[in-house]
């Protein structure tokens, strides 16, 4: 009998994924971007399945602060430990004092005051049936407010 020499199929297990949060493609804290990266898909579906969240049931705030707290940088993913989610912690708080920084100016002040203003007559104008819409289905106008303001920002930047 012959003797059958096989050659063993070298196989190279594919190298695991990891969680991380993006540096590169970050709004926040880059929790969508690494999301993105991770799931292979673009990181503005990630982010807009974050604010349905947000509009529809305010869960995603709570998910998005809890995956920053504890989803460490691109860059520190290779030696997570507690001291990361401390890290994390001081990021967090240094971010939402830049937030209220940027939330002081009297600009924003102005312009947060007149979209408040409005809303309160129009629901208040619907109340006693001055209107023929549901002035309710109006709220779109407030994400696209928002949206009109950071674009500005970002053209003066």
């Amino acid at each position: 009998m012959a003797e059958r020499t096989s050659k063993a199929k070298k196989t190279t297990l594919p190298k695991p994924k990891k969680l991380y949060r993006s540096e590169s493609d970050r709004i926040i804290a880059g929790v969508c971007g690494g999301l993105a990266d991770y799931f292979e898909v673009d990181s503005t579906l990630i982010r807009l399945i974050f604010i349905l969240l947000v509009v529809f049931g305010g869960s995603g705030v709570f998910l998005y602060i809890l995956l920053w707290l504890f989803i460490p940088t691109q860059s520190k993913v290779s030696s997570y430990s507690e001291e990361t989610i401390k890290e994390n912690a001081r990021e967090i708080g240094k971010k939402a004092e830049q937030l209220a920084g940027e939330i002081r100016t009297e600009n924003t002040r102005m312009w947060t005051g007149v979209i408040l203003l409005v809303l309160g007559v129009l629901f208040l104008f619907q109340s006693f049936g001055l209107f023929w819409f549901n002035v309710a289905k109006l709220w779109p106008l407030i994400l696209i407010a928002i949206g009109v303001s950071v674009l500005m920002r970002n053209g003066r930047n």
